[in-house]
Formats: C-alpha cells, sequence, structure tokens
C-alpha cells in the first residue's frame, strides 16, 4: 500500500543511506497494522522502539507528516509538511528533532518536492 507515511520513510531511509548511514534496519511490517513514521497509537511506537533496543539499535527515526498534497487550484502546487526525530535508544531522549514545510511549482512532482525538505531537516542532523 502506497500512503505519504511509507513514502516519506522510504525517502528519509534513502537518504541516509546516501549520507553513509548504512547500518539501517526497518520495523517489520507484519509486526505493526499501521506505519512507524506516523503510528495511530504510541503504543505502536513504542514497540517498535523496544524492537529496535533488542536488535542492537542505538538509535531511532520517527516523524509524522502533517501535510502531503496538491494544493487545490488552477496550478495544484505539491505542498509537505513533515516532523522529523531521532531518538536514543539507551534512555528515551530525543537526540536531534526537526520540523518543516516546503511547497513547490505546479509541474514539480510531490516526491520529489518531499525529497528536497527531507534532505533539508536532515542536513542538520549530527550522523556519524
Amino acid at each position: 500500500d502506497w500512503s505519504p507515511d511509507v513514502c516519506s520513510s522510504d525517502l528519509a531511509e534513502t537518504l541516509l543511506r546516501a549520507r553513509g548511514v548504512t547500518s539501517l534496519a526497518r520495523y517489520p511490517a507484519a509486526l505493526n497494522p499501521e506505519t512507524v513514521f506516523d503510528p495511530a497509537e504510541r503504543r505502536v511506537q513504542a514497540d517498535a522502539q523496544k524492537w529496535a533496543r533488542e536488535s542492537g539499535a542505538r538509535y531511532a527515526l520517527t516523524g509524522a507528516v502533517d501535510e502531503w498534497r496538491y494544493k487545490v487550484g488552477v496550478d495544484g502546487e505539491p505542498a509537505v509538511g513533515l516532523a522529523l526525530q531521532i531518538i536514543d535508544l539507551k534512555d528515551g531522549s530525543v537526540a536531534w528533532s526537526s520540523v518543516g514545510a516546503k511547497s513547490g511549482w505546479s509541474r514539480e512532482a510531490l516526491s520529489a518536492v518531499a525529497q528536497k525538505l527531507i534532505r533539508d531537516l536532515l542536513a542538520s542532523a549530527r550522523i556519524e
């Protein structure tokens, strides 16, 4: 199934890999009826973080999609709004967070605008 949550998490994963973060693992979809990126219940996110800790992960990327659409009107510009967080799984603290929104021109793809926004947001994260 395609959804803004899945698409945004795919983009974030790809952009992190492009920055050299290669030891990434995704919470198995079979364990989650929702999405990890914007879970409907906090329990789902807590379960995902528990799974990540037990798998030996140090950090978890989580986030929320606030807007993912083409604006209504003649031009139909793409608009994206996201919030991202990197959680330190040792103690559950937020190691980094950022929010942002971006719109594009009428001929731009929504996913292209989202990719630019996620890249801009992750640029401020100190990733080793």
